[in-house]
């Protein structure tokens, strides 16, 4: 699993069902627009044919995330790294993307 931040690679998938390249995007119950996203993914979901059991799922995990207690921003700690993809696609212009898929599906960066 990719991150967006280096902190959070720790985080991974010991079943490896989620490719080592594949972009993730963690949304704590803590963040201030984390439930709203949620739902919004669950609207656009639903509305591209996706399973309603699903997007309910999501819609209730999104109740739990408004329930908690500690809401703020997202933050990066001071001096932790953004990931190495991640950096590429902020310093490529509009429109460009640094990262080509292989026939995998994996990012490849392109050199």
């Amino acid at each position: 699993m990719l991150h967006a931040r280096m902190d959070y690679q720790r985080i991974q998938d010991p079943a490896g069902k989620i490719p080592e390249a594949e972009p993730v995007f963690l949304i704590r119950g803590q963040d201030a627009v984390g439930a709203l996203i949620v739902r919004k993914w669950a609207e656009e979901f639903e509305m591209r044919g996706g399973d309603s059991v699903l997007a309910a799922s999501a819609r209730a995990h999104a109740l739990l995330m408004d329930a908690w207690p500690t809401k703020k921003l997202a933050d990066v700690p001071s001096g932790t790294p953004i990931a190495t993809a991640t950096a590429a696609v902020i310093q490529h212009a509009p429109g460009e993307f640094p990262i080509e898929s292989d026939s995998s599906g994996n990012g490849v960066e392109e050199g």
